[in-house]
């Protein structure tokens, strides 16, 4: 199993029934980085994935790169972050 898969099934592992509570969570944290543009369009989605696009891990303190970890977000390249956890089951 590649490094790719492992951080999926971890991420899923730690999954929790509060979904909506992270998410908002993890939205409060976004909305702080955000842009004019990005404020307007912040995702995109698609096949079960969700990706920021307001920031990337550069622009985001170490501290709320942690908690959206925890929250089910990974870093996605340089320019935002994506989850697989807040998607269809």
């Amino acid at each position: 199993m590649d490094n790719y898969a492992k951080r999926h099934i971890i991420v899923f592992l730690f999954a929790e029934n509060n979904n909506m509570e992270d998410l908002i969570k993890a939205l409060r944290i976004f909305e702080k980085y955000c842009d004019d543009y990005h404020r307007k369009f912040p995702f995109c989605c698609g096949h079960d994935i969700i990706v920021f696009n307001g920031a990337g891990k550069n622009d985001v303190s170490l501290e709320d790169i942690t908690e959206l970890h925890k929250l089910g977000w990974e870093s996605y390249e340089d320019f935002g972050f994506y989850s697989f956890r807040y998607g269809s089951n």
